[in-house]
């Protein structure tokens, strides 16, 4: 009768076997999505300054910017969930990591990750924390819309800027804490699989 194994046992054992099928690419990817996630921080921190900016002069131009970042960042968001699908449409999959500069080479090893190991205990928690992350940015969307309209309206006032302010800040702390989980996350992994094929 064969020995019995733990549940990290088993999955190290058909990660390996994963490895061994697929190559190294996987690592290369992981590598990649973290070099994403700068990017995608940078996009994310960039839009959420405009937003703030755009609060206290009301310069449309500002506003504008912030759209543009977040139009990206729900070019990203659908990345995820497309790659999520049984039968995803590639095409859109890619986009979302081409508008962080993700290079041409890089898109089928990065799809390749998210889909073979989404439920392998170190990468789930990354591309968790990932859908955690745009569930905020599309609450700052909603606050920048309403910042919009109320700018549009008349009445606004320096509490209003305040209270905007408050709002984006906090949304901020989150998406930071957020983002630095989601790089831990990413390092943790590579370490395991470096250790697993220093082990094989």
């Amino acid at each position: 009768m064969p020995p019995e194994t733990t549940v990290e046992e088993d999955a190290e054992a058909v990660f390996t076997l994963l490895l061994d099928r697929f190559g190294m690419n996987n690592l290369t990817g992981l590598s990649t999505y973290l070099g994403a996630e700068g990017l995608w921080f940078k996009c994310r921190k960039h839009g959420a300054y405009y937003l703030t900016i755009y609060a206290y002069n009301r310069d449309e131009s500002e506003y504008k910017e912030f759209q543009k970042c977040q139009e990206i960042l729900f070019d990203v968001k659908r990345t995820r969930l497309e790659l999520e699908k049984i039968e995803p449409d590639l095409d859109i999959a890619y986009k979302g990591f081409r508008q962080l500069g993700i290079h041409q080479k890089d898109l089928e090893i990065m799809a390749t990750l998210f889909r073979r190991f989404r439920n392998f205990e170190h990468v789930a928690l990354a591309m968790d924390l990932w859908g955690r992350a745009d569930v905020l940015v599309s609450e700052l969307q909603v606050l920048g819309e309403n910042l919009h309209r109320q700018i549009s309206a008349v009445g606004y006032s320096q509490k209003n800027v305040d209270e905007f302010e408050h709002e984006i800040e906090n949304l901020n702390d989150k998406l930071n804490t957020l983002e630095d989980e989601f790089s831990s996350a990413l390092e943790e992994a590579s370490k395991w699989v470096k250790g697993l094929l220093e082990r094989s």
